[in-house]
């Protein structure tokens, strides 16, 4: 995947949406999601939403200059891909703002390398019982279904060679939206995926608490801690 990258585990969900400014007109800006599972500092917000409204405002000031809207949303995705996981949101404020369809939209960024590298990733990690890189590929995931929808995901993925049960699909978007510590022992190899896997949605507090019980365990072991603690 073409990255700038900076430490992954710092990136986090960002959900695009419509303001209505004081004179009434309409403006896309970035939030954090209301669903998001765990706090995030107040300096990490500071810094990487105004970046991506920049970003999103230069994307739409060059698509003045170019009928390559293709190019333009690929560099936008591309650029932004270090510092936050977009999806929500983004297929309807590009619909809004480029006053083209959803179906348009749906196509352009099926298109773009981005969204491209993103199932080529997917594709290189899922038949390995070992991932090489276990939260890339769940972010991966996440960014698909929340760009595009599950089920649509799940078609997308069988055209692209990719046979995934819905049952590990949602299982990577939620090991995908885990606090960071977590995806930090995943990484690390504390955690194992699988295992990570069964850690239930719950208050990030509740969440930490079970992977570290769970830490370094097989996953049979795991298995028995979890459903005891349940």
């Amino acid at each position: 995947m073409v990255r700038t990258m900076r430490n992954e585990l710092s990136r986090f969900t960002v959900e695009l949406l419509k303001m209505t400014t004081s004179n009434g007109s309409k403006k896309t800006v970035a939030a954090v999601p209301m669903s998001l599972g765990y706090q995030l500092k107040s300096s990490m917000i500071n810094d990487v939403l105004p970046a991506i409204e920049r970003e999103y405002q230069n994307m739409l000031s060059k698509m003045v200059k170019t009928e390559n809207r293709l190019q333009v949303i690929d560099e936008f995705l591309q650029k932004t891909s270090d510092r936050a996981i977009i999806g929500p949101g983004l297929m309807k404020v590009l619909s809004d703002d480029l006053k083209i369809s959803s179906e348009e939209v749906f196509n352009l960024l099926l298109r773009t390398t981005y969204v491209n590298s993103l199932f080529q990733n997917i594709k290189k990690e899922y038949r390995r019982v070992d991932k090489s890189d276990p939260i890339s590929y769940a972010e991966a995931c996440q960014q698909l279904v929340d760009i595009f929808g599950l089920i649509n995901v799940l078609h997308l993925m069988q055209i692209n060679g990719i046979k995934m049960k819905k049952s590990t699909l949602q299982y990577l978007y939620n090991v995908s939206r885990m606090p960071p510590i977590i995806k930090k022992m995943i990484k690390s190899g504390e955690l194992p995926l699988t295992v990570a896997f069964m850690i239930p949605q719950a208050d990030e507090e509740k969440q930490i608490e079970i992977a570290n019980k769970v830490k370094n365990m097989k996953y049979s072991e795991a298995k028995k801690v979890i459903m005891h603690l349940f």
